[in-house]
């Protein structure tokens, strides 16, 4: 039996709780996943950003790898092929660095290694400049000695001291990056996959209490009907029949009237509880 506390629910609420619960449940978290999917989609555009910054640093450093070592195949040869090829790296190294600053302008500290790499290709590519110079007056010799001293080995160091500092820090950002974007994917599929389990159980559940109190009413109604006692016709006729015999001698349609009733008792009421003809 239902606790006298707990309000009865008709069949019409149990109906609408067991349809709306868990559209508002699956309302929720659909939300959620809304929300996990924009934080995915955040951390995944960050980790390509990265990607993106680490490939333009690496454009930089290969750019004035390839002027060097072209600008000595030049001074060794004098062939126009590797001036044409140490020329056309050291144009790139300039705009690589712009391109490569705007990509970190939100980040203060790696803007900063960036100017700093920017000050120092300058004397670098500068120094390239002037050995190719000497080696189109004929000065081979000269460029040579000056390469042989280390001038451009110390010029590139100091440029990748701000290099290798920023291309720390961005590998850094990148892993932290990937590994937000990747627990960004793993809360979203548990929560999609939470949400249908607990969609799942919660329909289960109201559907076992909707037909559970179902079949409770059926039973108490069965019980009822087959404790409520069925009168006879005897009886039936007995309550409608005349009492004395002075009542005999009434007019025909009394009578009449009265074997009616009789026969409307006996054929109504033969099936039904006391209660229900009351």
């Amino acid at each position: 039996m239902p606790s006298p506390h707990l309000p009865r629910l008709t069949i019409a609420k149990k109906g609408f709780l067991l349809i709306s619960l868990p559209l508002a449940t699956q309302l929720l978290f659909g939300l959620a996943v809304l929300v996990n999917g924009r934080n995915a989609v955040a951390a995944h555009a960050w980790e390509l950003h990265s990607q993106e910054v680490l490939g333009r640093a690496y454009g930089v450093k290969t750019s004035l790898l390839a002027a060097q070592s072209n600008l000595r195949g030049y001074v060794l040869s004098a062939n126009p092929d590797f001036r044409a090829r140490s020329v056309l790296a050291g144009k790139e190294v300039p705009t690589s660095i712009a391109a490569l600053s705007r990509l970190v302008a939100d980040n203060p500290s790696q803007t900063l290694l960036v100017r700093q790499m920017d000050r120092t290709a300058i004397p670098f590519l500068k120094f390239q400049t002037d050995n190719m110079l000497l080696v189109d007056e004929h000065r081979q010799m000269d460029a040579e000695q000056r390469i042989a001293q280390g001038a451009g080995n110390d010029l590139m160091d100091r440029f990748l001291v701000p290099m290798n500092g920023f291309l720390a820090e961005e590998q850094r950002l990148a892993k932290a990056r990937h590994a937000r974007a990747y627990n960004s994917n793993q809360t979203a599929q548990v929560t999609v996959e939470g949400g249908m389990a607990l969609n799942l159980g919660l329909a289960g559940t109201l559907a076992f209490f909707f037909i559970t109190g179902i079949n409770r009413r059926l039973r108490v109604l069965t019980d009822r009907w087959k404790r409520s006692p069925i009168p006879s016709r005897t009886t039936c006729a007995r309550r409608y029949a005349p009492s004395t015999a002075s009542r005999a001698s009434s007019s025909k349609s009394t009578v009449r009237g009265s074997m009616r009733k009789g026969t409307v008792c006996s054929a109504s009421s033969a099936g039904m509880p006391r209660r229900w003809r009351s």
